[in-house]
């Protein structure tokens, strides 16, 4: 995908920008929302992730494959979620 070349390029908005014109025009991909929970991730706005994932899987719900995806990227995102919570944990106990 194109948002991966700039999103290593360092031009996150030129990423999201990309990734919003292929989800307007085709809502009905689950890629595309995939692919921008993933980059939303990578940069560390994890509530933005969540955000769009919400909105994906509201507008996916009526696709069986769709919500495998959406499945699949919740638990990674949560298994993730709950090792950044343990971490913040530890590191508030350390002098």
């Amino acid at each position: 995908m194109s948002s991966r070349v700039e999103e290593k390029a360092g031009h996150l908005i030129k990423a999201r920008s990309l990734l919003e014109k292929a989800r307007q025009c085709n809502p009905g991909t689950p890629e595309l929302w995939l692919e921008a929970v993933r980059v939303e991730n990578r940069a560390g706005l994890h509530n933005v992730a969540q955000s769009l994932m919400a909105k994906g899987v509201l507008i996916q719900s009526h696709s069986v494959t769709a919500n495998q995806y959406t499945t699949t990227d919740i638990i990674e995102y949560e298994k993730y979620r709950k090792t950044e919570k343990i971490t913040h944990q530890v590191h508030k106990l350390r002098p």
